[in-house]
């Protein structure tokens, strides 16, 4: 038995000079296939069907050159086909069984037919009148077939008109220097308190500069990290060099934090250039991570036409070890009264902020007083937008909804006209004397002030001095009923005095409000006799007693309703 030769992707007959078996008695033998190859099959020669494939064959189908082994292409040596012969017997249909078993070998003789494949591509930059040297690193090809060394490839030169070397130059004006990251390896990742080294791969240094020793490039930690420490050579650092970097000598230490994110920012110098490069940094924590949650969601009060910050006593989402800045809400449908912008700072000092409209903003923006709603439908009172947040760590959480209340630019205050027994007094307090709404009168620091005091009586708190008036008063006292208006007694018959409310510290004040006191009066003045002349006339004649004989003052009531009773006179 030997070995047949077959071509790459060819095929080859499969002869008695290949396999054949037989005995001292016998050479009538069948073979069995016991596995497929692996790499190609056995076919009947002249055969068009691609799918079918031999499993037994005999000595007479050796003989004539009926089989043939077809190669399935692959960048392969050799292939295997495991086989039992067993002598058959003469008599038809029993059969004396001698079973061989073997291994029959298919030699594979490679081709070069995979042309180079090129797997690194990229403008190669080079500054203008310098020069460079050309790596792997910038272009590299690679040989598919097997046996085939990619070290024996040659790259042979085209002319070219603006250059002395390689096609694929690209002249670049002033010299640069540019980290980039690289695909595929993304951020560092850390376990939690431990270390993890950073290597070209995550910073890696793209330049038109002929740089050829790793020590010409030098990077300087500019900002961070915040949880760990960057190490060099196992030493506390802020500075390496690219040189470093290849040793796999910088490496990054977590402190062992709840803090799943940092960041590294570094300023870059490759010769006479330098530039800026961040790094971040995922912290893969040992235990599972608190949830996002949303540990505040109120109602915003925004005035009629003006703006209003969205407070953090308002909205706050907050994950454990998650900084405000890495919690950022999407808004999933905007207000329809109103847009939410945010405050940007101008570049300049004395460059005024500005008001620009935004569709995501950060927990920190929130918290630092940036983020505002802007009212701009007078006619509408009321506004919600939604709103989802993420923190890049665990479930997000959707679908928040927040409520907007505008009010009115002026404070609502209401009343109402009473009575008051002459010399009386009455509590001033809800829904005589009220404040419209749930926002103004939940203000700590709401208070009434009084424009134009009672002509007939006066304002008094209940515990309070009662020889004045008061100048002001809080909601809080009207609410808890503890101011009164007092009056003086006199007989008069109204009343009035006029309340103006104030929220001094958001410069907000309602209209003047006047109220009117009817005062019922009270007989409580007998009457006194002014006039009393006698009445002279002459014997038996009859006389009128005029009010100049008789008068009588009631200050409680009018002449029309004081009423003499006549005792019987003695002579008349």
């Amino acid at each position: 038995m030997s070995s047949l030769v077959v071509p790459e992707g060819g095929e080859g007959v499969l002869s008695a000079d290949h396999l054949f078996v037989k005995s001292l008695n016998s050479a009538s033998y069948l073979y069995e296939v016991m596995e497929r190859p692996r790499h190609g099959r056995l076919a009947w020669r002249g055969t068009q069907d691609k799918t079918t494939m031999v499993t037994s064959f005999t000595n007479g189908d050796l003989l004539r050159g009926w089989l043939v082994y077809q190669h399935d292409d692959s960048e392969t040596m050799e292939d295997d086909i495991p086989f039992v012969a067993a002598r058959q017997g003469e008599s038809s249909g029993d059969m004396a069984w001698e079973e061989v078993r073997g291994v029959f070998r298919v030699a594979i003789q490679p081709v070069n037919d995979h042309a180079p494949v090129q797997t690194i591509s990229q403008i190669f930059h080079v500054a203008q009148g310098g020069r460079r040297l050309l790596t792997t690193d910038d272009m590299a090809f690679r040989d598919a077939d097997l046996g085939f060394a990619d070290a024996q490839l040659v790259l042979t030169r085209k002319d070219l008109p603006l250059a002395v070397s390689w096609p694929w130059m690209s002249p670049r004006g002033p010299s640069t220097a540019s980290p980039r990251r690289t695909s595929g390896r993304g951020d560092l990742v850390v376990p939690q308190g431990g270390q993890g080294t950073i290597d070209t791969a995550m910073l890696h240094l793209d330049t038109n500069l002929d740089i050829r020793n790793g020590d010409e490039v030098h990077y300087h930690v500019t900002a961070g990290p915040r949880w760990g420490q960057l190490l060099r050579a196992g030493q506390p650092a802020t500075a390496f060099s690219q040189q470093d970097l290849l040793d796999g000598a910088v490496l990054y230490s977590h402190n062992g934090s709840l803090s799943p994110r940092d960041t590294l920012a570094f300023s870059v110098e490759a010769g006479p250039v330098h530039t800026d490069a961040t790094l971040q940094v995922t912290i893969a924590l040992e235990g599972p991570l608190a949830p996002l949650k949303l540990a505040r969601h109120k109602k915003i009060y925004v005035f009629q036409g003006e703006a209003a910050e969205i407070r953090r006593d308002q909205l706050e989402a907050a994950q454990e070890a998650v900084p405000p800045a890495d919690i950022i809400f999407s808004v999933k449908s905007p207000p329809s009264a109103g847009q939410l912008v945010m405050v940007s700072r101008g570049a300049l000092a004395d460059e005024p902020p500005s008001l620009d409209p935004v569709q995501s903003f950060s927990q920190e923006a929130v918290d630092t007083g940036r983020v505002l709603y802007l009212h701009s439908h007078p006619e509408a009172w009321s506004d919600a937008f939604s709103l989802d947040v993420a923190s890049g760590l665990g479930a997000p959480l959707e679908g928040i909804r927040v409520e907007l209340e505008v009010l009115p630019t002026a404070i609502p205050l209401e009343a109402q006209n009473f009575s008051v027994p002459e010399g009386g007094s009455f509590i001033l307090a809800p829904p005589l004397l009220r404040v419209a709404g749930p926002y103004f009168p939940t203000l700590p620091g709401l208070g009434l002030q009084v424009l134009e005091p009672p002509r007939h009586g006066a304002l008094q708190k209940e515990d309070g001095p009662q020889a004045r008036t008061l100048s002001a008063f809080s909601w809080r006292e009207v609410e808890e009923k503890l101011i009164r208006y007092v009056h003086d007694g006199s007989e008069t018959l109204t009343d009035s005095f006029v309340l103006m409310a104030n929220a001094s510290e958001m410069d907000r004040q309602s209209h003047p409000v006047a109220f009117t006191v009817t005062l019922l009066p009270v007989n409580d003045q007998p009457p006194i006799l002014t006039t009393n002349t006698g009445l002279q006339m002459w014997e038996g004649a009859t006389a009128p007693i005029p009010a100049e004989a008789l008068r009588h003052m009631d200050s409680d009531s009018g002449s029309e309703d004081l009423v003499y009773t006549i005792e019987q006179p003695s002579n008349g």
